[in-house]
């Protein structure tokens, strides 16, 4: 039996991250070789950090095109694809489990319990059932909103997508979205436009 499993985590720059972040990140019996992605442009020119990765990690985790998955379970010597996205249908899920499986890996699917977050606050988390449902505007409606009512905003945001960050004594939960960029545009409209 390995010590450590080599693994994939296939996503779309999302869920990915988060499964990685809070299941697999510091998992003594998995190490991820890389991530896969599908319907982010130019995806395969990018990597996951190695200071978000952790101490395990001596360089950036790369990020592949979903198209490479076959090659690259045989060339990383993959065992398990860990699968971290949604708007699919059941069909073609159990397409790409069979894909992976073919090409020589387990196909996993992680429960809530092992990837959902604990908090002992109120914790605002914006989801959609597919890509383009319009979480980013929610989230900045939700954020300016909160802003105009006088609350503040967080003194930091982490770019990442399991970030939390402190909101006047509660959690704001970001899905998918960095707020450093928005942080920035609501402080200076707030500066320039004093509510």
């Amino acid at each position: 039996m390995k010590q450590k499993y080599n693994c994939i985590v296939m996503g779309a720059a999302g869920r990915d991250f988060h499964i990685f972040l809070s299941f697999l990140r510091n998992n003594e019996h998995f190490r991820v070789k890389a991530f896969t992605a599908t319907q982010i442009p130019f995806i395969g020119e990018r990597d996951f950090p190695q200071s978000l990765a952790g101490s395990e990690y001596d360089e950036d985790i790369p990020i592949h095109d979903e198209s490479e998955m076959a090659g690259l379970i045989k060339s990383l010597e993959v065992d398990f694809v860990f699968f971290a996205y949604s708007d699919i249908s059941h069909q073609e899920l159990m397409h790409k489990a069979s894909l992976v499986q073919a090409a020589g890996a387990s196909f996993v699917m992680l429960c809530p319990e092992h990837t959902q977050l604990k908090a002992e606050v109120p914790v605002v988390s914006i989801t959609a059932t597919r890509t383009g449902a319009g979480k980013s505007p929610l989230t900045q409606w939700l954020a300016r909103s909160l802003i105009d009512r006088g609350n503040g905003w967080p003194s930091s945001a982490i770019p990442c997508h399991t970030a939390i960050s402190t909101y006047s004594g509660y959690n704001v939960l970001p899905c998918r979205k960095t707020l450093t960029s928005m942080i920035a545009q609501l402080r200076n409209a707030k500066n320039t436009n004093p509510t």
